[in-house]
């Protein structure tokens, strides 16, 4: 099947067939030096099976794919994203803990927030762009962790909010709800949302300690979250309870890379 760049998106024909693909919802493949594979993310279909050296390169970088009229190129390394017209050297990825807002040496949101708030905030640098394609989410409790409480204790009371914020946009402040406006009160509100979610147990008896951990994928979910430096923008998750009897441990995670 051949295929061309149109901005963001691969276009794949073979009368009288055509298919169009983000190139984000793509996983290119180098089998051998000459031997490139483009298989659908999703699917697991192998859409493209190319031995076409006037299509593309291969180096220790990764696959370059360039196109006859040379208007279009599309770097793809390590199944990293890369931008049509852009020249990479590597990806970037991004692997970073939300942090405390006012104390961003704290990473760990397992104290009593039922008084005053506190906000655990992510986002890039001014300058840089990142795409986020998940959030990770590990809680280490003491005790049962079941669907209606949350950690190894009770339902939240006011539960964790999680919104996406440009700070430096007009209006300023602009804010929309990831959780479509409810907040996570149990443990189940995380497993509705994530596509990895699993309760392991280490120990036995009373001091068993019970670890929840659950994968956000949101590539899957509909598209990956770009987020722009110049904007400001933040993923901010807001507690407002007290976690004490909850959680040992509560870590927010997101995983990405900067383009």
């Amino acid at each position: 099947m051949r295929f061309q760049v149109l901005g963001e998106w691969l276009q794949f024909f073979d009368s009288p067939r055509t298919e169009y693909h983000h190139i984000d919802n793509l996983i290119f493949e180098d089998a051998d030096d000459t031997h490139i594979k483009i298989i659908d993310k999703f699917s697991g279909r192998e859409i493209v099976n190319s031995t076409s050296e006037n299509l593309f390169t291969i180096n220790e970088d990764g696959i370059r794919l360039e196109f006859p009229n040379k208007a279009a190129v599309l770097n793809v390394l390590d199944n990293g994203l890369n931008r049509t017209g852009e020249s990479v050297v590597a990806a970037n990825y991004i692997s970073q803990f939300a942090r405390e807002r006012g104390n961003p040496s704290n990473i760990n949101a397992n104290n009593d927030y039922s008084i005053t708030p506190a906000v655990f905030e992510f986002g890039p640098p001014l300058g840089e762009d990142w795409v986020i394609s998940a959030m990770l989410l590990s809680i280490a409790a003491t005790g049962k962790v079941d669907g209606g409480g949350y950690g190894s204790g009770l339902a939240l009371v006011n539960g964790v909010d999680m919104d996406s914020i440009n700070l430096l946009t007009t209006p300023l402040g602009t804010r929309r709800s990831l959780l479509d406006g409810v907040p996570i009160t149990g443990n189940r509100g995380w497993g509705l949302r994530g596509h990895e979610f699993f309760v392991t147990t280490i120990g036995t008896g009373g001091a068993a300690d019970e670890f929840l951990n659950m994968r956000w994928n949101f590539d899957v979910a509909g598209r990956q979250l770009r987020m722009s430096g110049s904007q400001g923008t933040k993923i901010e998750l807001t507690v407002n309870d007290d976690f004490t009897s909850r959680v040992n441990d509560q870590f927010f995670l997101f995983q990405g890379y900067k383009v």
